[in-house]
């Protein structure tokens, strides 16, 4: 038995080690790309970036392109020094106005003037520059933007076309997508990379739930590149829905058939992602401490605090409610429905049909359906958790809940007695004839 868990925690480690050589690699090798090779798109891109700004002072509620993120990757980018590619992928330099402030959008002035980077962003990995980098020798923002919808759309077409036989998770894909606007979604490169990473996972999961073999190593591996490629958007769908999405698959195969099965399938996945996403964490503040001869920590402590309870940007304390409603009222239509109070009559109807349709007076029949309205409650406790950082970035945040409406839309099917309900709708038919 010791013998065992002793090669598993081995095997992992191994894993873990070589995706994050590969993650570092990556950077470094990217980082050698002449910045000359690159510089006409990014000067390019800067009037997209501009565009993008005018429709959002147009469209300032919701925000839809958070173009300060990108056009900050852009200019960390710009600002990589060739000559010093591992010091440079580490530190993350950049140019700002206000040293560790504001930004400037117009990285096309930022570069002809070309002043010194003064600031630094050491906290994340911004793995994001292994692709983007080499794709900017050949493409401006507007048309990464372009190959990154294609990709995307062709990837969530192939994972509807792998789920269809289960219509009740196609159904509830499609409402979260819907919900939480995914279009928008490839036209920003900040919010790109956890969607990505969540279908590819998801369709990974299935193939290998179809060979009947475990998904922990995957598992693993993707909380490690959410760690890599994110900017802490909505992190936890790619943990959750993939999750979702082989529960669904086991519940209708009967290969879980109680509560206890359930969570116990749940386990490992949880575990090991969370393992990855904070081990890759953790070794990029190491290996920056060490490269840069400095305490990255002193970097995260404060920041880390701010997010979680801070008052940054916003007058007055903020409540957990006041976050998990900002992050609800941005649904679609969520906010349309209650201005125009139609948001009470709908819920009444779907509790009331729930109740009406309810498979069996025993609670121990609806085991699945308790279990995936547990995992609904996930992106609320993320909200709760990280207040600060949920209410302020709440447009994209508010994609989490993907996870919520997948889970909610199944458990409800997954409630009622569907031989009862044809079997009124029979009785209809005949009281009608």
């Amino acid at each position: 038995m010791a013998k065992n868990i002793a090669k598993s925690i081995g095997k992992y480690l191994l894993v873990f080690l070589t995706v994050l050589l590969i993650a570092f690699l990556a950077l470094v090798v990217t980082a050698k790309i002449p910045r000359d090779a690159i510089k006409d798109n990014i000067i390019e891109s800067s009037d997209t970036f501009f565009e993008i700004m005018r429709k959002n002072v147009v469209d300032e509620e919701y925000k839809t392109q958070h173009v300060y993120a990108d056009s900050m990757l852009l200019n960390i980018i710009y600002y990589i020094d060739n000559d010093h590619p591992v010091k440079s992928t580490m530190e993350a330099k950049y140019f700002s106005h206000e040293q560790g402030e504001a930004i400037s959008f117009d990285v096309a002035t930022t570069i002809e003037q070309n002043p010194e980077a003064n600031t630094q962003y050491i906290r994340y990995w911004h793995g994001s520059m292994s692709i983007i980098r080499p794709l900017l020798v050949f493409f401006n923002i507007e048309q990464i933007y372009i190959i990154s919808a294609i990709v995307l759309g062709i990837l969530a077409i192939i994972l509807l076309i792998k789920v269809r036989k289960i219509k009740e998770l196609v159904v509830a894909l499609l409402l979260g997508f819907i919900m939480c606007f995914v279009w928008i979604v490839p036209f920003c490169i900040e919010y790109t990379w956890v969607f990505l990473i969540m279908l590819i996972t998801s369709l990974i999961a299935i193939h290998l739930e179809k060979k009947n073999k475990k998904p922990n190593i995957l598992f693993l591996v993707t909380g490690m590149l959410t760690c890599y490629f994110d900017f802490l958007t909505n992190e936890i769908i790619t943990l959750f829905v993939p999750l979702l999405i082989l529960l669904t698959i086991r519940y209708k195969e009967n290969k879980i058939t109680n509560f206890k099965e359930g969570i116990k399938a749940c386990i490992m996945p949880v575990i090991l992602w969370t393992i990855g996403y904070i081990g890759m964490w953790i070794s990029k503040w190491i290996l920056a401490s060490i490269i840069l001869n400095v305490n990255a920590l002193d970097f995260v402590t404060s920041y880390a605090m701010r997010r979680i309870n801070g008052q940054e940007e916003i007058q007055g304390i903020i409540t957990g409610f006041d976050t998990i409603k900002r992050n609800f009222m941005t649904l679609f239509p969520v906010k349309y429905l209650i201005e125009n109070h139609y948001i009470i009559p709908i819920l009444v109807c779907i509790i009331g049909s729930t109740i009406v349709l309810i498979r069996k007076k025993n609670l121990k029949e609806l085991w699945f359906s308790g279990l995936l309205l547990l995992i609904a409650l996930v992106p609320y406790i993320r909200y709760i958790v990280i207040r600060n950082h949920s209410y302020v970035h709440y447009f994209f945040v508010f994609r989490t809940q993907i996870i919520a409406i997948i889970a909610i839309v199944l458990a409800i099917v997954y409630s009622y007695d569907k031989e009862l309900f044809r079997h009124k709708i029979k009785i209809k038919r005949k009281e009608k004839c």
